[in-house]
């Protein structure tokens, strides 16, 4: 349980919608300029200090402004997740690939595609039945500012190849419908600090053992819409 004040709470949430968004430290001036929040600057600098102090935010260099912490980003998930919605688009773009779904293989590259073109994330599919993997989005995820040094796309790289070799002895007791968020090095993968997974387990019809889907990328990735993706997911399997 995280104990902060709901203008905190709500300081917190936009510092980092900012830093997904923007990929910079945010500063308290940034905040006053772009959301009301009904108080000076000087408060909201006093509350992000706050917030440091109880290991949400912090200050990457000296005089910057402020990024979220692991922590932060985990409760900014299980927050989220408490409202998360089937996203009505993507729900009609994956009831349109439910007539391949009698080729088990097609309905499954379809589906590894429209999910990553909806996430702009790295998308694995792992069909456990067949032993496949089906994998979409290295372009859209070295598109993110993170990529530009080169040690980090090889730890990406390092972290998606153990990925690959490790989802069936990871993953393959999770229950179907399960969702998992992984910060940092909190990943059952490796311990390398820089990148967020989210894991599902996914009933796919006309198998027994199913799927794992798992969105992988920085830190930084854009948790309300790969959530909204893997939810809608579920729903949709739910219901063919």
């Amino acid at each position: 349980m995280i104990d902060i004040t709901p203008r905190q709470k709500k300081i917190l949430f936009k510092t980092i919608e900012e830093y997904i968004k923007t990929a910079q430290p945010v500063s308290s001036l940034r905040l006053n300029e772009r959301y009301n929040f009904n108080v000076s600057p000087a408060t909201i600098r006093n509350e992000m200090m706050e917030l440091s102090r109880k290991g949400l935010l912090f200050r990457p260099y000296s005089s910057s402004g402020r990024i979220p912490t692991d922590r932060a980003y985990l409760f900014f998930v299980e927050e989220f997740i408490k409202n998360v919605k089937p996203h009505k688009n993507l729900l009609k773009e994956l009831k349109e690939i439910k007539t391949s779904l009698d080729d088990l293989l097609d309905f499954s590259q379809h589906l590894t595609r429209i999910l990553n073109e909806f996430s702009s994330s790295l998308v694995l599919n792992y069909l456990f039945e067949k032993d496949l993997l089906w994998e979409e989005g290295w372009t859209d995820a070295l598109l993110e500012p993170e990529f530009s040094d080169r040690n980090c796309v090889k730890k990406f790289a390092r972290l998606v190849e153990e990925t690959e070799r490790k989802i069936q002895d990871i993953f393959y007791n999770e229950p179907f419908r399960s969702v998992k968020v992984f910060v940092g090095k909190d990943n059952p993968i490796n311990k390398c600090d820089e990148f967020s997974i989210i894991v599902s387990r996914v009933k796919i019809p006309k198998t027994q053992k199913g799927a794992c889907v798992i969105l992988l990328g920085p830190k930084r990735m854009p948790y309300k819409r790969n959530l909204q993706a893997i939810y809608t997911l579920l729903e949709f399997v739910e219901k063919i």
